[in-house]
């Protein structure tokens, strides 16, 4: 094979080689109280704000509780049912609850900045940045996007940095 060969060959391989592009987390996961995951009710409230930005760029902010913002900087893990469990994994599963945490927040209805289908997808990205098996990934984003919440309003929300909006804002439009 020429040079001139090997060049085109390099040349053309490196065009059609996909640039992964992977997301990332910010923020430290803190849930409280304390030992909350294991209460009869489950709920748990954020101790800080935590952050994911999506391979594309867009940012995505879970705020911390505080007292009168409804459910926001609130957690039930991610919801799993008792029968997937042992193949998935609990609500609360340290592998992928930073992903169920950022998506429990925006599919709360004061948080809804984005639509149903951006927020899934979110979902399914945060996993697989979490480093969870395309498989499993695939599976919770099927299930959530089959049987999670579906919304056609949208909040206007807060700006929270570059490409980031989050929380409540008391209209709503429709998109």
């Amino acid at each position: 094979m020429s040079r001139s060969h090997i060049k085109w060959l390099l040349a053309a391989l490196l065009l059609t080689t996909a640039t992964t592009r992977a997301g990332e987390f910010t923020g430290e996961l803190i849930l409280l109280p304390e030992g909350c995951q294991q209460t009869s009710g489950r709920i748990c409230k954020l101790g800080a704000p935590l952050t994911y930005k999506d391979p594309n760029g867009l940012v995505w902010q879970a705020d911390d509780w505080q007292e009168g913002k409804h459910q926001s900087g609130t957690t039930d893990g991610a919801s799993i049912p008792e029968w997937a469990q042992p193949i998935i994994g609990d609500a609360y599963d340290s592998s992928y609850l930073k992903a169920a945490v950022i998506h429990d927040h925006y599919c709360y209805e004061e948080n809804r900045v984005r639509s149903w289908r951006q927020t899934h997808r979110m979902f399914y990205d945060a996993l697989i940045d979490l480093q969870i098996g395309k498989v499993k990934a695939k599976t919770m984003y099927y299930a959530v996007y089959a049987f999670g919440p579906h919304w056609v309003e949208l909040v206007p929300g807060t700006y929270c940095g570059q490409n980031c909006i989050n929380s409540l804002s008391s209209t709503s439009q429709r998109w």
